[in-house]
């Protein structure tokens, strides 16, 4: 077929390849819905955020789908954090830090991988699937027929269960120690970072900010102090003048 090119009659093929080429969007443009900051309404996922690989666009694709689902219909939207799944994570690293090359989710990314587990993934996620209405029927027997299999085992009772549920209890009581701190340690986080920046902060009116600290809390525009943390390159000053400003605020 390529000799049939003219100017090719005499080509050949030294290697078989291809390329991709796709519009992007700066991430940081969008919010935790995965919606437009600047156009509410319009939701995107996938490479054009920035990403690469099928599995960082498909589930870029679940949130983005449920949430543009969820304001069609008035409902409350579907926010996945740091801690409840790599998701999360994946979002979070997104739309506050912006790419510089495209990005892939790795496990060493997450600071709560104890938590994080594949073989936990359903127990995590299905309570909040429930709340959203993305749950089936068929699904949630399953799930509650699950949790009391789980019960059961946490309780001795193992014959005729499910190796993999077996293990996951297992490995839930093996990493217990481990886990209760990462709990703890999610909570002061969700206490201390909860305190919200109040939207049209002037940013250029807090003492000991820095251009340059302003410039990367413009762009990154978090809502929380615990956001504001994660923006890259913003310094503890830098976030201890925003939380004094902050507190006064709200004071």
């Amino acid at each position: 077929m390529i000799k049939s090119i003219d100017g090719l009659g005499r080509a050949e093929i030294v290697a078989h390849g291809y390329a991709v080429e796709y519009d992007f969007i700066d991430p940081r443009s969008l919010d935790r819905r995965l919606a437009l900051t600047a156009l509410d309404g319009v939701f995107c996922a996938g490479q054009i955020n920035g990403s690469t690989g099928y599995e960082e666009a498909a589930a870029q694709g679940l949130i983005a789908g449920a949430n543009a689902a969820a304001r069609a219909c008035d409902l409350e939207p579907l926010i996945l954090d740091r801690t409840s799944s790599y998701l999360g994570v994946m979002i979070d690293d997104l739309v506050l830090q912006g790419v510089s090359e495209p990005y892939r989710m790795l496990t060493a990314r997450a600071e709560y991988r104890l938590l994080l587990r594949a073989d936990n993934a359903e127990t995590r996620l299905t309570p909040l699937g429930l709340e959203r209405g993305l749950i089936s029927e068929k699904r949630l027997r399953h799930f509650v027929r699950r949790e009391r299999d789980r019960a059961l085992i946490r309780a001795g009772h193992v014959d005729d269960m499910e190796a993999a549920l077996i293990q996951e209890v297992e490995e839930d009581r093996r990493y217990a120690p481990y886990l209760a701190r990462q709990s703890d340690e999610i909570e002061r986080m969700r206490r201390d970072g909860a305190v919200p920046i109040p939207r049209g902060t002037a940013l250029n009116a807090i003492a000991g900010l820095s251009n340059e600290m302003i410039d990367r809390l413009t762009l990154a525009d978090p809502t929380t102090l615990d956001e504001a943390s994660r923006v890259r390159g913003v310094t503890p000053a830098a976030l201890s003048a925003l939380w004094l400003h902050t507190r006064k605020m709200i004071a």
